[in-house]
């Protein structure tokens, strides 16, 4: 069958079909599992689904520990998108730096005892 036709049939759009062929292919069991009994939007779990398998099954195992999985996990996505927009700021803003704020970046990471985010 076609997306459109799969659409048609289980009225949805296009885009949610291949959002739930992609849960199916890339999520762990138990997160189709979810979606399927209607415990998380497919749009979360497609979301879920990017991440490696052992933080998929950490991510819904947690969220069924908290009794309400649904917010859980949607809550754990806006937090996860929320960190990669700070990274993408970062990338950015390290793009733009001329050599010396780069080296003083360096610098202060080092003093501080952390690991470098960038290659030297």
């Amino acid at each position: 069958m076609t997306l459109k036709q799969l659409s048609q049939l289980f009225a949805v759009s296009e885009r949610s079909i291949r959002m739930a062929r992609f849960v199916i292919r890339a999520g762990v069991p138990e997160l189709a599992a979810m979606v399927q009994q209607g415990d998380l939007a497919v749009s979360v779990a497609a979301k879920i689904a990017k991440l490696p398998a052992d933080e998929q099954r950490r991510m819904v195992a947690d969220a069924v520990a908290t009794g309400n999985p649904k917010r859980a996990l949607s809550k754990a996505i806006a937090t996860n998108q929320d960190e990669s927009g700070e990274l993408r700021a970062l990338k950015k803003a390290w793009l733009r730096a001329n050599d010396d704020d780069r080296h003083a970046f360096r610098e202060f990471m080092e003093a501080a005892n952390l690991p470098p985010l960038v290659p030297a």
